[in-house]
């Protein structure tokens, strides 16, 4: 679906004092939309058509200095220059323009006057003159106070306010944005995958399940596609195990069997600091894959470090709330479940001996204080 083409704006100084050649008058509005260059029964026919044309003879110097890409080309076709869709650009439409010496029938320019909008959302189709606003203003009516309260009533209901997830992709969305439908008349046929179903939430009485949908799922399922965000698309890793929720990054580092980055954190006096971390990328990086976990406290001090930045040395209260301690226990229970449960850790060896080169519930490696 192609966007909606922009319109050049022009201040209605640039265009007053021109030859007018028909419409409404310029000076009303502070600056009119750029429509279309063309001949002088087409400009008049668009005139007719409508009250918020008018057209005006612009000097092609003044139109080329302001025009897009696909209004420059629309008027290089007016003057006859026209070129393969390689040239179809604003600097060779400019260009072409500059040196073509024009012999051509007079070419009008045609504007649209904007409309001037309401305090109540409408426009008005005989624009006044602009005046300078009054000071003070005047004090609001009984209506327009109405009429703001009930936008702003419109604009903070729940509907616009608590956001749901989409039954496909799981984004949450703006609950008066989602899409209702009975579950019998949408197609999930797209959701489903060779050797395996579709799930859906618990039902708790009889009857047509609606299901909430996105704009974008929508639309996919509607073609009969699998929407790129959909959980089914590969997106969905089940619930996280206890084992693996609430770990250190220190922690998450040790049952990590691939290492490919180095990492610098600072830390600073009250333990509240931040961590800054590099990671060098290569095409073929040299990538260190670990098949005994944890690894040994050696190579892990080859690629993580730790500044701590304080008037003392940091005290063992201090390591605690920062996110660079190391839990045995935490640790190993981690590396069980990934060995029983996870395809590439099924042939990882488990080392005590390692884990017994960290101190517990302390760094993985020597702190440098500064």
């Amino acid at each position: 679906m192609r966007s909606k083409r922009s319109h050049t704006l022009f201040p209605i100084n640039d265009l007053m004092g021109r030859p007018l050649l028909c419409g409404a008058s310029p000076s009303l509005t502070p600056s009119a939309s750029y429509e279309v260059s063309c001949s002088t029964a087409e400009a008049h026919a668009l005139c007719v058509s409508s009250s918020m044309l008018y057209a005006v003879h612009v000097p092609t110097s003044v139109l080329i200095c302001r025009l897009n890409a696909t209004e420059l080309f629309q008027l290089a076709t007016c003057h006859g220059l026209r070129g393969g869709r390689s040239t179809r650009t604003a600097k060779f439409m400019r260009g072409a323009l500059e040196v073509h010496q024009c012999m051509c029938a007079p070419i009008w320019s045609v504007f649209r006057i904007p409309q001037i909008p309401t305090y109540f959302g409408g426009a008005i189709d005989n624009p006044e003159p602009l005046l300078p606003p009054s000071f003070p203003p005047a004090p609001r009516t009984l209506l327009q106070q109405a009429v703001f309260l009930q936008r702003w009533s419109d604009e903070f209901r729940p509907s616009s306010v608590y956001e749901r997830p989409c039954a496909v992709c799981a984004c949450l969305i703006y609950e008066n944005v989602l899409i209702s439908k009975p579950l019998s008349e949408v197609d999930l046929s797209p959701l489903v995958r060779d050797g395996h179903g579709v799930t859906r939430v618990e039902r708790c009485h009889v009857g047509d399940p609606h299901i909430l949908l996105c704009a974008k799922c929508d639309a996919s399922l509607k073609r009969g596609e699998l929407p790129l965000l959909a959980l089914a698309n590969g997106r969905w890793l089940g619930e996280i195990p206890d084992q693996l929720k609430n770990l250190s990054y220190a922690e998450e580092l040790l049952i990590s069997r691939f290492r490919r980055n180095y990492c610098v954190a600072h830390v600073n006096g009250d333990g509240q600091g931040f961590m800054r971390a590099n990671a060098i990328l290569f095409e073929q990086p040299v990538l260190q894959v670990y098949d005994v976990l944890p690894p040994p406290q050696l190579d892990v001090s080859e690629t993580f470090a730790i500044i701590f930045t304080g008037s003392s040395k940091p005290t063992p209260e201090e390591y605690i709330r920062t996110p660079f301690i190391v839990r045995h226990r935490v640790v190993l229970a981690a590396l069980r479940w990934l060995k029983l449960n996870h395809v590439q850790y099924q042939n990882v060896l488990i080392s005590t001996t390692n884990m017994m080169q960290y101190e517990d519930d302390s760094p993985p490696v020597y702190i440098i204080h500064r």
